[in-house]
């Protein structure tokens, strides 16, 4: 039996290249998960106390994102800057119901980032009442309803790319419509 280690090393070598092949496996099915989700990887160069302000931002406006890991984490912080960068200083907001959303959108935001239940701001915009702008499905504007503001609604409307899209529905057909 003295070769009996020589008998036993491929055969970690296979568990190792094994391992490291389900490991390589992941982290593409990983990644096409976070292209779905985030599109293309872009990489972005930043000094270092940037990306700690970047850390401390993800965790200040953590609201009710349900990313997994870091990387994650930062994409959706990036791209809900850039989102709201563009809802506040580039998006034209001219019909009062696109205003109305984007106000909502504002207090919901600031309510999430004060740490409030989600159930407590429902209950804020309800009694201040506050209706709840919904996209009309036929028509692509804004419409308003008055009924009670429930925990799914707040959290829909925390969804910055959602505003966007019904605020740029709701301007372009209501210049249709003139």
């Amino acid at each position: 039996m003295p070769n009996e280690n020589r008998i036993l090393q491929p055969r970690t070598q296979d568990k190792t290249e094994w391992e490291r092949s389900l490991g390589k496996a992941r982290q593409k099915k990983r990644r096409e998960l976070v292209a779905a989700k985030f599109g293309k990887i872009v990489p972005i160069h930043m000094l270092d106390e940037t990306k700690v302000r970047l850390e401390m931002i993800a965790q200040k406006t953590a609201m009710s994102r349900q990313e997994q890991n870091a990387a994650e984490k930062r994409s959706s912080v990036i791209a809900e800057l850039v989102n709201q960068y563009y809802i506040d200083n580039i998006l034209t907001r001219e019909h009062k119901n696109s205003e109305l959303l984007y106000e909502v959108y504002n207090r919901i935001w600031q309510a999430n980032f004060d740490k409030k239940p989600v159930d407590m701001i429902a209950r804020e915009l309800t009694k201040d009442g506050i209706g709840i702008p919904y996209l009309d499905s036929q028509s692509g504007i804004i419409d308003v309803d008055s009924g009670k503001w429930e925990h799914a609604d707040i959290v829909k409307y925390t969804n910055s790319a959602l505003i966007i899209k019904m605020i740029e529905s709701n301007e372009e057909k209501n210049k249709k419509a003139k």
